[in-house]
């Protein structure tokens, strides 16, 4: 289909996630280094092989830097933001909807791991609960602004809400 001829209200596409979890990736990484440091100081100390010790500390540690670049990769998902709700569709989860009447603010804050900046920690405020999800960038030369995550859809579509204040200057308007 020609996309002249789609809604332009709707946009669908993909983006990253990190896990709800982000840092699920630090006591097993802590468990790898002890135990290549274990490893490295038993074989020096035992045979005199300093050179089997570093490469005990690099066969053992490198579970520990992958499971590193796995965690700040992030997982892809599908959104798609309609005129009343954004979807996102994420593997092995549920489908989370978030409606923009019921959504009362959106804040998009930087992430970092290990001081590299890996995404944007988002947090959606609705009516009924708190969510706190993780947008990660795509690659190391991704540097995604936050007006181009779909989150900013949704804090843009976000309805406007009337204040007290407005409501009392309409009243005394057409009192005049």
């Amino acid at each position: 289909m020609d996309d002249r001829y789609q809604d332009a209200t709707i946009k669908k596409g993909v983006m990253k996630m990190l896990s709800d979890k982000p840092f699920w990736w630090v006591v097993p990484s802590i468990f790898f280094g002890i135990a290549a440091f274990a490893v490295a100081v038993a074989i020096s100390v035992s045979t005199g092989m300093q050179l089997l010790g570093y490469l005990a500390i690099l066969i053992i540690g490198l579970p520990a830097e992958f499971m590193f670049i796995f965690a700040r990769t992030g997982k892809r998902c599908e959104y798609e933001a309609d005129d009343e709700k954004l979807t996102i569709r994420r593997p092995n989860k549920p489908e989370e909807c978030y409606y923009y009447a019921e959504t009362k603010h959106v804040e998009i804050m930087p992430f970092h791991m290990l001081w590299i900046n890996c995404g944007y920690k988002v947090k959606i405020e609705t009516k009924y609960q708190t969510i706190i999800r993780y947008f990660a960038f795509d690659g190391p030369n991704d540097r995604t602004l936050p007006r181009g995550t779909p989150f900013a859809i949704l804090g843009e579509r976000i309805p406007r809400r009337v204040t007290d204040n407005e409501i009392i200057s309409e009243n005394e308007y057409y009192k005049n």
